[in-house]
């Protein structure tokens, strides 16, 4: 099960950093949405992400989780921004409180 999550993690990291080599390359200027700045963020602090996404009867829910040095923080979401600013609040900003890493 760690190993679906890792690689997952892996693949979306993997995936955002080619869709933007290729937007570089062919000279598009594809927009860049705030869930991936904070995506990255979290990469550029070490943190492994996964996202899932589940439709449900009310819609579609989001969960995204990070994990760390034995840290993990998990959020659901109705939506992809809600659920990255939770997780940026609660695994980025932590480190802030002490001065230190977590």
């Amino acid at each position: 099960m760690a190993a679906i999550r890792a690689s997952t993690s892996r693949i979306c990291a993997n995936w955002n950093q080619k869709r933007r080599l290729r937007n570089a390359v062919l000279g598009q200027g594809e927009p860049v949405k705030y869930w991936e700045i904070i995506a990255d963020r979290l990469h550029a602090e070490g943190w492994s992400y996964g996202i899932a996404e589940h439709f449900t009867k009310h819609g579609f829910l989001f969960c995204v989780d990070a994990h760390r040095d034995g840290k993990r923080f998990i959020v659901k979401a109705d939506d992809l921004l809600t659920a990255f600013l939770s997780l940026e609040r609660d695994a980025i900003a932590s480190k802030g409180a002490s001065g230190k890493k977590p």
